[in-house]
């Protein structure tokens, strides 16, 4: 006995195609979605870095209040401070009492060389800038990032205070 069901002809086939057409669509839509996102994650970690960085220079500033008061952290050269080279006296703790011994200039020379060597290590292309004006400092803190579309974009986080 003869079956009454029509032939298909390959229809079945052309179905798989197209659902295979939209399926690779789709997930190159969710590939580029998890690449903006990981792109994000970067910069909101480097934005992060340079926030803790900046807060980290204020506490210096105001650990140091009097040479901060006299402008002497924003008059410093970060720009030109070498980082294989350290600071003429040390004063950091756990040098056998040297702190002691340094002046504010001294101990604001060792800790413009130490947040500068932080800020390089840890962001790309960084730079930085402390100002100081009508007894408002303000530090400024710049990298280089990724915008959206993946070009190198300087991006910066400024803190300012009033100690």
């Amino acid at each position: 006995m003869k079956s009454i069901r029509p032939e298909q002809d390959g229809f079945t086939l052309l179905e798989v195609l197209i659902a295979l057409v939209v399926l690779s669509i789709g997930l190159l839509g969710v590939s580029k979605i998890q690449a903006l996102g990981l792109r994000a994650s970067a910069d909101a970690n480097l934005r992060t870095e340079a926030t803790f960085l900046a807060n980290d220079m204020i506490e210096r500033m105001r650990a140091n209040r009097p040479s901060a008061d006299s402008g002497y952290y924003a008059g410093i050269g970060y720009a030109a401070i070498d980082c294989a080279t350290p600071p003429a006296k040390v004063c950091s703790e756990g040098t056998a009492g040297a702190a002691n011994n340094c002046s504010t200039t001294e101990m604001a020379d060792e800790d413009a060389f130490n947040w500068f060597c932080q800020v390089t290590t840890r962001l790309p292309n960084a730079a930085v800038a402390v100002s100081s004006a009508a007894g408002v400092y303000s530090v400024q803190v710049s990298w280089d990032g990724l915008d959206e579309q993946g070009a190198v974009q300087t991006r910066n986080v400024s803190a300012s205070f009033i100690p």
